[in-house]
């Protein structure tokens, strides 16, 4: 018998964010109302705190500060400290400290395309990124310590961070916290795309389904395609997505090269099966970057499953009978 669900959505990380928990008889409306308001705070203060298009966010006064030795807080820490992770494995082409190349690319501001196009068509935008590129060459070379309980960024001086590629993954598993401490133990939370799923589908009696869409421009039109449909086992899992169409500005987009200062365009989309989000968020943008030779290597790291599809459509993916069968099912 299928039972009605809460559905709550705000905008927040730039993106909507979308929480669904079907009413079962056990829970309460008081309840389900109050694991919703903790839930959608845990992002609004991830988003006040981390972004670095808020004037008061940690990650401004830390992208503003003077100095090799910064002082950050302890979640900030734990967060810079698993990209720096990744731009080890990814031989840095999964680059946390890609800031200034995206300001330059028109990527100041909250994102606008219009303003994105107006900057690449800038005749000093090529000198710019060249002399920008010069100065970055040991820009991985940073670290975080901890010393008696307080912790540090070490890091070249007027070196920025951005969170873009993780922030949102940690957001969802802290706000996936709030809604399970209310004994709340089947929900879902979309944003942007990516899924963290708890428990089942009690709405409808069975597990929680999620379709794998690709999206692809062509001649300046969105086009979209189905992959597949993955049916999430029980407990919690969640699904992340990379792809150039999320922040694009005609052939434009955010995923760029470190070494370049240009788009990433031989990868179309990938996707990241893991059990928490930060996890997904963070492999899906590294997978993107440094390309499908990676992608052994990060899932086996990281205990998840993934899928890369390139610009010509060909399809690479970790060997589990899960996607195995995914993929029979989309051809």
């Amino acid at each position: 018998m299928k039972i009605g669900q809460v559905v709550r959505s705000r905008k927040l990380l730039g993106t909507v964010i979308t929480i669904k928990i079907p009413l079962e008889p056990t829970l309460h409306k008081s309840q389900i109302g109050s694991a919703l308001t903790e839930a959608f705070n845990e992002f609004h203060r991830i988003d006040a705190s981390y972004s670095r298009f808020s004037e008061s966010s940690e990650i401004t006064r830390l992208n503003r500060s003077a100095g090799t030795k910064v002082e950050i807080s302890k979640e900030l820490a734990e967060i810079i400290k698993f990209q720096l992770e990744l731009a080890e494995i990814t031989k840095g082409k999964f680059d946390p400290t890609i800031t200034d190349l995206l300001e330059e690319s028109g990527y100041y501001d909250t994102f606008s395309a219009e303003k994105i196009l107006q900057r690449q068509s800038s005749q000093k935008l090529t000198e710019n990124i060249t002399q920008l590129l010069n100065k970055r060459r040991n820009h991985l070379a940073l670290s975080v310590i901890k010393v008696e309980n307080r912790y540090y960024l070490i890091r070249t001086e007027g070196q920025k961070i951005d969170l873009g590629s993780v922030g949102k993954g940690w957001a969802m598993d802290l706000a996936a916290e709030r809604i399970a401490s209310f004994g709340i133990k089947n929900f879902l939370i979309e944003a942007g795309g990516d899924i963290l799923a708890s428990g089942f589908n009690a709405s409808e009696n069975r597990p929680w389904r999620v379709e794998l869409l690709v999206k692809n421009i062509v001649d300046g039109k969105f086009e979209t395609f189905t992959l597949g449909e993955l049916e999430l086992d029980s407990g919690v899992s969640a699904i992340a997505s990379s792809g150039s169409w999320a922040r694009s500005a005609g052939t434009f987009h955010h995923l760029l090269d470190p070494d370049s200062g240009k788009p990433v365009n031989s990868a179309l989309q990938t996707f990241i099966l893991a059990k928490n989000a930060f996890i997904a968020d963070g492999i899906a943008t590294a997978l993107f970057l440094a390309g499908e030779n990676i992608l052994e290597k990060l899932v086996k790291k990281y205990n998840c499953e993934a899928v890369y599809i390139a610009q010509d459509l060909s399809i690479y993916t970790s060997h589990t009978k899960k996607l195995q069968y995914l993929l029979k099912l989309s051809h």
